[in-house]
Formats: C-alpha cells, sequence, structure tokens
C-alpha cells in the first residue's frame, strides 16, 4: 500500500477537477483526444459556473485567471495536469512528491495575467503569495508567526520586481535580489523543509531556470542562486512542474514535445550532478 502524505490533497477538495483531469489523460493516452480544439472545447465545457466556484473556493484567483484570453491559462493548466499524470518521472515518484507536484501545478499559473503582445514575467512570485495564501485554509500547517507576518511577507513579494529595459521595450521581471528574505520569509511562515513551504518555493521559482535556450526566462537564477536555494526536495518538484508545463504547450506536436522534454531533462541532470 502507498504511503499516505502527512498534508491535504487536492483529491480530497477537488475530487471533480482531479477525476476530469485523469479522464483527459487517459483519453489523451489512447489517443482518443488528438487536437487542441477538442481538448479546449472539453476544458471551456466542463468548467462551468459552479466548477468555476469550486475550482476558486480552494485556489482562490482562479476565476480570474480563467478569464483572460478565452480561458487560455486554465486550458494550459489542465494540459500541464495531462502532462504531469503521464509523466514518467511522476509515475516513478513517491506518493508524497506526486501529491506536492498536483497542487503545484494548480497554482504555478493561477496568478498570471494574459495579455494581447505582452509576457507576464512577474506572475510566478504572484501566484506563489496565492498559493501561500490558500493553503492554510486548506489545512497545511503553519507556524506561530504565520498570522502576524504573512501581510507582510505577501507584500514583499508582490512588490518584488524591477525593470528590464529602457523607454519602450522596458518591462518588469522578477526581483532575485529579494529572494534571500522571500526565502526566509517562506520558513518562518510555513516551516522551511514543511509540504507547504515546498509547494510555494516551486510554484515561486517555476519561472527561474532556462529550459530551452529560444524560450529563455526573463530573469533566471544564478549559479550561486541554484546551488543555495535548489536542495534536493525542491529541484525534484521543479522537475516534474517543468517537464508538466512543457508537455502543457506541446502536447499535440509529439516530436516537439518529446524534443523539449529531453532538453528539460538535461538541465535538471546538469543541476542535480552540479
Amino acid at each position: 500500500m502507498a504511503e499516505e502524505p502527512g498534508f491535504p490533497t487536492i483529491d480530497q477538495h477537488l475530487p471533480g477537477m482531479m477525476a476530469f483531469a485523469a479522464s483527459l489523460a487517459q483519453d489523451y493516452q489512447s489517443g482518443e483526444l488528438s487536437s487542441w480544439q477538442a481538448l479546449t472545447q472539453r476544458v471551456n465545457a466542463f468548467f462551468t459556473p459552479a466548477m468555476l466556484d469550486q475550482a476558486e473556493s480552494v485556489a482562490p484567483g482562479w476565476r480570474q485567471m480563467a478569464s483572460y484570453a478565452k480561458g487560455l491559462t486554465q486550458v494550459h493548466v489542465m494540459c500541464a495536469f495531462i502532462g504531469l499524470l503521464t509523466c514518467p518521472e511522476f509515475k516513478r515518484a513517491s506518493r508524497t512528491q506526486q501529491e506536492l507536484a498536483k497542487w503545484v501545478v494548480l497554482f504555478h499559473d493561477i496568478a498570471k495575467h494574459v495579455e494581447p503582445g505582452k509576457s507576464d514575467h512577474t506572475h510566478a512570485f504572484r501566484s506563489a503569495t496565492n498559493a501561500a495564501a490558500a493553503l492554510p485554509i486548506i489545512g497545511f500547517a503553519v507556524t506561530a508567526d504565520h498570522a502576524s507576518h504573512f501581510d507582510e511577507w505577501s507584500s514583499l513579494v508582490r512588490a518584488a520586481n524591477t525593470q528590464l529595459g529602457e523607454r519602450h521595450a522596458a518591462f518588469l521581471i522578477q526581483d532575485n535580489a529579494q529572494l534571500p528574505r522571500i526565502i526566509e520569509g517562506i520558513g518562518q511562515l510555513f516551516g522551511q523543509a514543511s509540504p507547504a513551504a515546498l509547494i510555494i518555493k516551486t510554484v515561486l521559482l517555476h519561472h527561474s531556470l532556462t529550459m530551452l535556450e529560444q524560450y529563455p526566462v526573463a530573469a533566471p537564477l544564478t549559479r550561486y542562486e541554484t546551488e543555495y536555494y535548489l536542495d534536493p526536495d525542491l529541484l525534484a518538484q521543479l522537475k516534474l512542474m517543468s517537464l508538466a508545463d512543457s508537455d502543457g504547450w506541446e502536447l499535440f506536436l509529439p516530436p516537439t514535445r518529446e524534443r523539449y522534454r529531453q532538453l528539460t531533462l538535461a538541465v535538471f541532470d546538469k543541476l542535480q550532478s552540479a
């Protein structure tokens, strides 16, 4: 019998959504689900007003996220669940790692803004604050400092951005100079090695490593930062998230999906052997 995780699972809180994700993954693997259009139609049909209310009750920000670009990010998140559930590394992971990864996928783009012609380079930090606000309500443990320090930490993370470029080319990116205070704050609020902390840190940093040269992240971690912040447990979660995130855009382009998968694995092989 598989070990039971010592924290709430997404299947307990969103059983309908996870059953739907599992059915999508099964139909994708069987070939019954074979196009982005068909998948989009199924996702949009599933998220009725009542289902949106359920998602919002567990992951505040879901409804707003789903309102952008005709639900593009909502569809992507469900595609990322397909990628996660069909990923060999996920299937080989422990039950605890699997349950943590599901929460990470749920929250990873929860605060992402989608606007024509623009990229949201700071959504990972904002999404981490959404996750951090939601997890205690769901039932994840917090420290004695949580009530008195959460608002200050959340404001710090949401303000942790800086401008890249000048004049018309300028845009905001994550301010990694704030990471020492942000990471320390996660430990103060949740305990540094707790399940909640691992979920939040994975969401926070899921847009901080470049997997593909043609799609570099705007604010990558330095070599020193990767060695300092990315312990084995966090690396394992970032690996699952990165594989699922990539698959979430490439499900129906099998050669590209596999090529991106191998490139992503190579990045983590290098990080894990450093």
